[in-house]
């Protein structure tokens, strides 16, 4: 089974259809929340990913475009960006978006937007963050976005973390790991190609995919809707 793994789409049309098409082999779709926020085509973007029949679950933007989550938690640009959002998803959208859970399992994982301790909202950066999640781990893999940069976990007799690079496959062999797939619509390791991952479960491995995308097309369509010059700006040097 080849399973594709997306995060933090954000609104970025641009970059979901780029990865898509390297995706159009894989037998199910793993989202992993934020489809909206910060980008220009939040409806386009939930209607892509409502047609993929996939497993998809909530992140904390599209819960705070939802009115569900607390904007002063957010920094200044993603909060105009969140309120402007909200003004543009039409309803049949927000409904879809209010009925996403935030946890699911498939196979020998479990996905999560943040983290096991909080759902939607920590950020595992760390060892150390990455220690809580673990001690909640009942699976082999935890599969996690949020951070917009792809990186690992792993828990054998200790916890040890690394970046993750195009190309670069992680085995999967009984040792816990948490992965982090990185970004499609705004990647913040200073590499601006959309990330995800693909699991492939016969091979027993996962493997992150790094994917230019028409970075300027989605840069247009902010200026037009007068979203903030900071995120627009992000997009071009990945961070």
């Amino acid at each position: 089974m080849l399973y594709g793994i997306i995060s933090d789409i954000h609104s970025n049309k641009q970059a979901l259809d780029a990865v898509l098409v390297q995706l159009k082999d894989v037998d199910k779709i793993i989202c992993l929340g934020d489809i909206i926020g910060y980008g220009p085509e939040p409806n386009e973007c939930v209607e892509i990913i409502r047609g993929l029949n996939g497993i998809v679950i909530v992140g904390n933007h599209d819960l705070a475009s939802l009115g569900e989550k607390d904007i002063e938690l957010f920094n200044p640009h993603a909060k105009e960006a969140i309120l402007w959002t909200t003004t543009r998803l039409n309803e049949e959208n927000k409904r879809y978006l209010r009925d996403l859970p935030y946890k699911a399992n498939f196979e020998n994982a479990v996905v999560v937007h943040g983290s096991l301790r909080d759902f939607t909202d920590e950020y595992i950066l760390s060892v150390y963050d990455a220690l809580g999640s673990f001690e909640l781990l009942e699976h082999e893999i935890l599969f996690i976005g949020h951070t917009h940069a792809p990186y690992y976990f792993q828990k054998g007799d200790r916890v040890y973390g690394e970046r993750l690079r195009n190309g670069d496959i992680i085995k999967i062999d009984g040792i816990k790991r948490i992965i982090n797939v990185g970004s499609v619509g705004q990647p913040r390791d200073v590499d601006n190609r959309a990330s995800f991952a693909i699991f492939d479960t016969e091979k027993k491995e996962i493997e992150i995919k790094r994917v230019p995308y028409d970075i300027s097309k989605t840069q247009r369509l902010m200026r037009e809707y007068k979203l903030p010059d900071f995120l627009i700006f992000r997009l071009e040097i990945g961070i």
